[in-house]
């Protein structure tokens, strides 16, 4: 087996996105590796606009009409009100 960069550099971004503290030399790799690894930049770039999009939602509140309707997907299937036939 060969050892992947990437995938070890990914395995500890989102510990990077919440400020946890790593090991000194994995921080040091994580961060040289963001620096010199364009994909895995756009791939934490991604995360980070992700992260910063549901915290926004956090402070939205909810839309009173949507939670009075519900998904049509949460439906209980014909089929289940006739005793599961």
């Amino acid at each position: 087996m060969t050892f992947d960069p990437c995938r070890s550099a990914r395995l500890h971004f989102s510990d990077v996105l919440d400020d946890e503290d790593l090991p000194f030399w994995t921080g040091l790799l994580v961060r040289f590796h963001l620096r010199v690894c364009p994909p895995c930049r756009r791939y934490h770039r991604s995360l980070e606009a992700t992260r910063g999009a549901l915290q926004a939602l956090r402070d939205v509140p909810p839309d009173e009409e949507m939670c009075a309707h519900p998904h049509p997907h949460d439906a209980v299937p014909p089929s289940s009100k006739r005793g599961g036939g």
